[in-house]
């Protein structure tokens, strides 16, 4: 963990060995043009595997306890463990809906996949944020708020809960912003109520992949 960290307050280049590619084709809704919200974004934290970009909402405080958080990530989804639970895992729904690229256009997406194609998904960075797609990049546009909710994502950007993100664990945000993450790669949440999702026995995608990291043993 600490060495982790040393490497995600050095790092500032990033040099990409290799990266399994699936070929998938995805999409974007328009809107808002994502590029209007980068101009929000004022620092990074650059690790192997994330470019975290960060609005003003962040102390200096509250960036080295996501350098915390984005380190443990680092380790975690390239982990053999991590590989294991998501492939086990069978969502209960695996549709990919929506995606938007870096300048904020419509791309194709593909509908259903399997299990192993979600972690491939994640390792691969399969988000469209950074200028290659699938650049074994998870590229995540970051701000805290005051929210009635823990956090959202909404046009490439994800909204974390201000009094949530100070108060919790690291495993608690590490679980949190990938099941925002997942919302970013396009999935859904069929059943908005939360309490309601909870019941069920199988997860959807961003609950499922967010209960893995929220649970997972330091």
């Amino acid at each position: 963990m600490i060495n982790g960290l040393i490497k995600a307050l050095l790092v500032s280049t990033l040099l990409l060995v290799s990266c399994r590619v699936n070929g998938q084709s995805i999409t974007f809704n328009k809107s808002k043009s994502i590029e209007q919200q980068q101009r929000l974004l004022v620092d990074s934290i650059i690790t192997d595997h994330f470019n975290i970009r960060l609005t003003k909402s962040f102390t200096q405080t509250d960036k080295l306890k996501l350098k915390e958080v984005i380190s443990f990530l680092d380790a975690v989804i390239l982990s053999d463990e991590f590989k294991k639970k998501v492939i086990n895992t069978d969502f209960r729904d695996s549709r990919r809906y929506y995606m938007r690229n870096y300048k904020g256009e419509k791309i194709q997406i593909q509908k259903k996949v399997s299990s192993n194609q979600i972690f491939e998904q994640i390792v691969n960075g399969d988000d469209a944020l950074g200028k290659v797609r699938a650049d074994c990049i998870l590229d995540i546009y970051l701000e805290l708020k005051s929210l009635d909710i823990r956090g959202g994502a909404k046009k490439g950007m994800i909204s974390t809960n201000l009094e949530n993100f100070r108060q919790e664990s690291l495993t608690q945000i590490a679980g949190n912003l990938m099941h925002e993450y997942m919302h970013v790669l396009g999935y859904v949440h069929k059943v908005s109520r939360r309490k309601v999702r909870d019941r069920l026995d199988k997860k959807d995608v961003p609950d499922g992949v967010g209960q893995i990291i929220y649970n997972w043993k330091e």
